[in-house]
């Protein structure tokens, strides 16, 4: 709850004016989708990218600085991090990238909502249960459509599109409170007892 408070703060003050901080949680590796971002970041004007955060490690790690070396400054490696820096991290992201293979339902890219930072993420496992056009950008993996396109298109949204955009994220972000979850047991499973 108190991270929800905080975040929507957050979101309601973000700021957004062409230039754009990605942030990006997860194990770097294909699967999670770090080439299709990487990819994807080629596509857009360099003056468009204010910061790109890579949260999470593995074994190619070394392969992605190499290739994203294009982006100079522009790109940081993190490495594992805790809640609490994880969070700092995405609280200054304006999107969220997570264009993966397959997911159930990361409760990073609430986390991410919860703060301002728009998903920007693929169709698969509950993900588009959540993540509408209202709150974010789906890439519909199997589509002749590619991510770059769709995170094109998402840095070419008007600016007062995705401030809206922002504010809607945060309504995800309490369907993935304790208090919710708490709540839903006691619907649904302790009270058919």
């Amino acid at each position: 709850e108190e991270d929800l408070a905080s975040g929507t703060a957050i979101a309601e003050q973000k700021v957004f004016n062409g230039s754009y901080t990605f942030a990006f949680v997860g194990r770097l590796e294909e699967a999670k989708g770090v080439g299709r971002i990487v990819e994807a970041l080629k596509a857009i004007p360099l003056e468009k990218i204010n910061k790109i955060h890579f949260v999470g490690d593995g074994l190619q790690m070394d392969y992605y600085k190499e290739i994203t070396s294009f982006l100079g400054a522009k790109v940081v490696f993190h490495g594992f991090l805790g809640k609490k820096d994880t969070h700092a991290v995405v609280a200054q992201a304006h999107f969220f990238l997570l264009p993966s293979d397959s997911e159930g339902f990361p409760k990073v890219i609430a986390e991410a909502a919860c703060y301002g930072a728009i998903p920007v993420v693929s169709d698969v496992g509950s993900i588009p249960h959540y993540i509408k056009s209202s709150n974010g950008f789906v890439w519909k993996i199997n589509q002749a459509i590619t991510f770059s396109e769709v995170l094109k298109a998402a840095v070419h949204t008007p600016p007062a599109t995705l401030q809206e955009m922002a504010q809607n994220g945060t309504a995800v972000a309490q369907l993935f409170t304790f208090n919710q979850y708490k709540n839903k047991l006691e619907r649904l499973i302790f009270n058919k007892a």
